[in-house]
């Protein structure tokens, strides 16, 4: 819509694994926001948005950083333009955004899968998440599934890295198995033991870092 000589637009986007509202507004100071909203994550995990002024543009438009829960940076029309730092509310996020976050696609989600020392078979825990997989697959629209494999810390980092991709490549073929390569686009990576989940020395057994990681996009 147009307000005066301004056109703005209401936007909603993705931030450091969080969602921020945005309301833009052409030829405007910071990163054309009229408002920014962070909204929390799902899985509580800590995020942060940085409202910054953009190059050439007064010093009144100073850098703000919003880092909980519905910090917001709003700015008056009729005013200097500066952002002023708030707080909203989630009523307030629902009366006024509700709309566009129920068309937003879902947000990406991990699985983790586990395996026995030197396997590339999955332990009977992790088979179990693959029903739960499937109906997260199927609330994605044209969904991707990226699938990388982990290794703990024994062992020689050549033969990690070998390991690492063995283990998403046999669960690719568990997956393409059950079918599902019919609905979804997959990929296989492997990190092998430079992406610890548990830091450890080396040569040291830790079942939590013989992992894939499936991330559903």
């Amino acid at each position: 819509m147009w307000k005066g000589k301004m056109r703005i637009e209401l936007r909603a986007v993705r931030a450091f694994g969080s969602t921020a509202l945005v309301a833009l507004i052409l030829s405007a100071c910071s990163t054309s926001a009229e408002r920014i909203i962070l909204l929390p994550n799902e899985d509580q995990r800590a995020t942060a948005i940085v409202v910054r002024p953009k190059a050439g543009f007064r010093s009144h438009c100073k850098e703000l950083v919003l880092d909980r829960p519905y910090a917001a940076a709003a700015r008056s029309l009729l005013g200097s333009g500066a952002f002023v730092q708030r707080t909203a509310t989630a009523t307030e996020v629902a009366e006024t955004f509700g709309q566009t976050l129920a068309h937003l696609p879902p947000r990406p989600v991990s699985f983790t899968f586990y395996f026995p020392t030197g396997s590339v078979e999955l332990t009977e825990e992790s088979r179990a998440l693959l029903p739960s997989l499937r109906q997260e697959v199927a609330r994605h629209p044209a969904a991707e599934i990226l699938i990388v494999g982990h290794t703990d810390t024994v062992g020689n980092t050549t033969d990690n890295d070998r390991l690492s991709l063995e283990r998403a490549r046999a669960l690719y073929d568990i997956l393409e198995a059950e079918g599902f390569s019919e609905i979804v686009r997959m990929e296989t990576a492997g990190r092998g033991e430079r992406e610890l989940l548990e830091p450890t020395p080396d040569e040291t057994d830790e079942p939590r870092n013989r992992r894939v990681v499936v991330r559903v996009r």
